[in-house]
C-alpha cells in the first residue's frame, strides 16, 4: 500500500511510464519486487496509461521542433515500451519533417547563413534535433526557395 502511495504522489508531478515510475520508487528506498507489483497495479488500474503518455510526450517534442530521431530517442530514454513508442510515432505518420525542420531552422536561425562553415553548424545543430542530413538539406532548399 505503501508503494503504491508513494507511485500515485510520484504521478502529481506529471504521467510517466511504469518503468520509470518502478525506477523512481527504488530510488526512493521501496524494493524492486514491490516497485515492479505496485506499478502493475496502478497500470491495471489505469492510472499508468503508457500509449496515451507517449503519444501526449511526442507530440510535446514535435511542437519543440524535435525530429523523429530524437523524438523516438526521448521516448526510449524515460522508459515506454517500445509499442507505445512505435504507437506514439505512428500519431506522427502524417508530420512533414521537411516542413518541421525548415520551421525550426527559421526560428533558431532566422536565414540561411552565406558562410559554408555556418551552414555547417546549422546542419549540426539540426542533427542534433534528430533530423537526417537529407531532411535538413531539403528544408535549406525550401528555405531558400522562399528568399
Amino acid at each position: 500500500c505503501g508503494a503504491i502511495r508513494r507511485g500515485i504522489s510520484l504521478m502529481g508531478y506529471g504521467d510517466q511510464s511504469a518503468r520509470r515510475l518502478a525506477y523512481k520508487l527504488t530510488a526512493k528506498g521501496i524494493d524492486r519486487e514491490t516497485a515492479t507489483r505496485a506499478t502493475a497495479y496502478l497500470t491495471e488500474k489505469g492510472y499508468i496509461r503508457e500509449d496515451d503518455t507517449a503519444t501526449l510526450r511526442a507530440e510535446q517534442d514535435l511542437r519543440k521542433g524535435w525530429g523523429e530521431r530524437r523524438i523516438r530517442e526521448d521516448l526510449m530514454t524515460h522508459g515506454f515500451t517500445r509499442e507505445a513508442v512505435e504507437e506514439a510515432m505512428e500519431s506522427l505518420s502524417d508530420t512533414d519533417w521537411v516542413e518541421n525542420c525548415a520551421a525550426a531552422i527559421r526560428k533558431k536561425y532566422g536565414e540561411i547563413p552565406e558562410d559554408r562553415g555556418e551552414r555547417q553548424k546549422l546542419i549540426a545543430a539540426m542533427m542534433r534535433l534528430g533530423y537526417d542530413t537529407d531532411t535538413v538539406k531539403e528544408a535549406m532548399r525550401d528555405i531558400l526557395r522562399e528568399s
